[in-house]
């Protein structure tokens, strides 16, 4: 951010305390800030977790477990976060370059 590159934090960023601080940072520092949500019915998650799992694909520690405990503790996003979200519905979402 010092140095004027756009940086991306890729996180859960369940809770407003934890978004609204990077939030702040971006201000402080005068850069654009942008939240990306994306979302997809539960089942779908749950199915796509267990296929990387069980493919030994995915660097992530995310299973089925970790999904329910981040489902237990999300904050959902301010009317003001909303003003400044990027929503995308990846249930039907492909990606060529993972696939």
């Amino acid at each position: 951010l010092e140095a004027k590159i756009p940086v991306i934090v890729d996180a859960t960023f369940i809770t407003f305390l934890q978004r609204d601080t990077f939030h702040r940072l971006a201000q402080s520092m005068q850069t654009p800030f942008i939240i990306v949500h994306t979302n997809a019915d539960e089942s779908i998650t749950k199915a796509r977790l267990i296929e990387r799992e069980t493919d030994g694909r995915d660097p992530s520690e995310a299973d089925p477990a970790v999904m329910a405990h981040q489902i237990e503790r999300l904050e959902p996003l301010t009317p003001n976060e909303l003003t400044y979200t990027l929503s995308y519905n990846t249930a039907t979402l492909t990606n060529p370059l993972i696939e």
